[in-house]
């Protein structure tokens, strides 16, 4: 028995997309009310899922795993230059102000 699903797996991409253009000139000769209409668009429809995915497959083999640079940040630190006995008051007075003052 002929399944049509397997012959177009052993088929390229290229070669499946050249059923699918045979297919397409067969419906356009097809009469709509024909059984052989639906079963054209059947056909139709299983080529073009087999070549979406033998195009996949074709692209993932092609595709290297490389990182991608997005951006980069830069960062700056900047230090208080502040003498002990300052930095003492300035924590000291961040809890002594009234918590209404600070804002």
């Amino acid at each position: 028995m002929f399944s049509f699903e397997t012959s177009l797996e052993s088929k390229t991409a290229d070669q499946v997309g050249d059923e699918i253009t045979r297919i397409n000139e067969r419906l356009f000769k097809t009469n709509p009310q024909s059984p052989m209409y639906n079963q054209l668009l059947s056909m139709r429809s299983t080529a073009e899922q087999m070549y979406s995915e033998k195009l996949m497959l074709q692209h993932s083999k092609n595709v290297k795993d490389e990182t991608i640079e997005i951006g980069y940040a830069e960062s700056s630190e900047t230090e208080l230059e502040m003498k002990e006995d300052e930095l003492l008051i300035a924590v000291v007075q961040s809890y002594l102000i009234e918590p209404k003052a600070r804002k």
